[in-house]
C-alpha cells in the first residue's frame, strides 16, 4: 500500500523561514511507501509570496536606511553613534536573511520538483470536495487507519525525524 502526503504552499513558505525543516530522511525499510503531491497552483503561489517579501524586505531596509541618516548628522551624541552601528548591522542582517530564506525556498522548491507528484491545475476536482483535486482526503476520520499512521510516525521517529510537523493530507492508495 503506498501512501500520498498531500503538500501546499505553506509547506514550503515553511521550510524557507525556517519554520518546517521539511521531510527529512525517508522512512525505514518495511514501512509503506510514501509519495509527495503538490498541486502547480502551488508552485506560483509560493513565488507569488517571494515576490512580497522580497518587497517587504526592502521596504524595511529603506526604514532602517531613514532612521540611520538623521544619525548620521548627529556628532555629538555616543547614543546616537550606538543607535547608528547597531541600524547598520541591522541592514546587513536583514539581506544575510532575505539571501538564507531564498536559499532554502529555492532549495526546497528542486527537492520537491524531483521527488513529488506535481497535481496539474487543469485536474478536475473530486465532487464530493470540490476545494481538493480528486483522491485527497482531509484530516480527521478520512485518513488511513491509525495503525498505519503509527507505524509511519514510529518509523520516522527511529529515522531521527519526531516531532517534525508536516503540512499536507495523507491518502492511501
Amino acid at each position: 500500500m503506498s501512501m500520498i502526503v498531500y503538500v501546499e504552499t505553506s509547506y514550503l513558505i515553511g521550510i524557507a523561514t525556517g519554520r518546517d525543516a521539511g521531510f527529512g530522511p525517508p522512512p525505514p525499510a518495511g514501512l509503506p511507501d510514501f509519495r509527495l503531491a503538490i498541486p502547480s497552483v502551488c508552485i506560483l503561489e509560493v513565488f507569488a509570496w517571494w515576490e512580497g517579501e522580497i518587497r517587504r524586505r526592502r521596504q524595511f531596509d529603506r526604514t532602517l536606511g531613514d532612521q540611520i541618516d538623521p544619525l548620521k548628522r548627529d556628532t555629538g551624541s555616543s547614543q546616537a553613534h550606538s543607535l547608528r552601528v547597531l541600524l547598520d548591522e541591522a541592514r546587513v542582517k536583514n539581506l544575510g536573511l532575505l539571501r538564507v530564506v531564498e536559499s532554502r525556498l529555492f532549495g526546497a522548491t528542486d527537492d520537491l520538483s524531483r521527488s513529488a507528484e506535481l497535481i496539474p491545475a487543469d485536474r478536475r476536482p473530486d465532487p464530493a470536495h470540490p476545494s481538493r483535486p480528486r483522491g485527497a482526503v482531509t484530516r480527521g476520520s478520512e485518513v488511513a487507519p491509525e495503525s498505519q499512521l503509527d507505524r509511519v510516525r514510529a518509523g520516522r521517529r527511529a529515522a531521527g525525524v519526531a516531532g517534525r510537523r508536516h503540512r499536507g493530507v495523507l491518502d492511501t492508495e
